[in-house]
Parts: structure tokens; C-alpha cells; sequence
């Protein structure tokens, strides 16, 4: 597709997005693509979260937020896990969105001292 090429007008971030002519042009895909389109038409969608019962949490939850990160927005993360109660979240400036797969080492080292220092409050 031209629009999605390196040379294009326009930079089309589209990160980790799905669109239906995926399922169009990707053999693999071809057979999803009606269960695809069932899913994405439908409306009638409960509530994802409780907020209420989220924040009522009692178990320790550790997190990592990367501020910047390009594919989510810092300041949502830090907003979603106040939602949760009990959450601690460590936060990175020099790590990325593929801060897990890139060094999860240093990351899981930091989430697992972070449930130790909260486990011995």
C-alpha cells in the first residue's frame, strides 16, 4: 500500500492498530475475517472494567510505565493504575515500550523489589 510506504507524504502511526483490509490481503488472515467483522460491528459491549471493585483491590499489583512511550500515553498509564488499588508503579525514562523484551532483566528486577519493599511494609 503507497500511503504506508517509507517515501509517503504523511507518517501514518498506526502502532499496534488492526484494519479490516488486513483481513483482505493476508492469506492467513482471510479466514477470520468474517468472525473479524462480526466482532467489530458489534455495539452492544458491556463495561470492561468496575472501577469500583478495581479500586478495591487488596493484593499487591507492580507495574512499569515508560514515560515517553509511543504507544501509550504516560500520564493514561499513571491514571489507570490509580484505578486499581494497591498499585505501585515504577517508572522508566530510558526504557520504551519494548522496554520488556529489550531488558526485562532490569525491569523485572525493579517490579520484583518493589513486591518485596510492599510485602514487607
Amino acid at each position: 500500500r503507497p500511503e504506508f510506504a517509507p517515501d509517503a507524504d504523511r507518517l501514518l502511526f498506526t502502532g499496534e492498530h488492526i484494519f479490516p483490509w488486513y483481513y483482505e490481503e493476508d492469506p492467513s488472515l482471510r479466514p477470520l475475517a468474517e468472525v473479524a467483522n462480526l466482532l467489530a460491528e458489534k455495539k452492544d459491549w458491556g463495561r470492561l472494567y468496575d472501577h469500583a471493585q478495581l479500586h478495591k483491590n487488596e493484593v499487591p499489583v507492580v507495574a512499569a510505565a515508560y514515560n515517553p512511550d509511543v504507544y501509550v500515553d504516560f500520564e493514561h498509564s499513571m491514571e489507570t493504575a490509580r484505578w486499581v488499588g494497591n498499585t505501585h508503579v515504577w517508572t522508566s525514562k530510558t526504557h520504551h515500550h519494548d522496554g520488556f523484551g529489550s531488558d526485562s532483566l532490569t525491569i523485572l528486577g525493579h517490579l520484583k523489589n518493589m513486591l518485596a519493599e510492599v510485602h514487607n511494609q
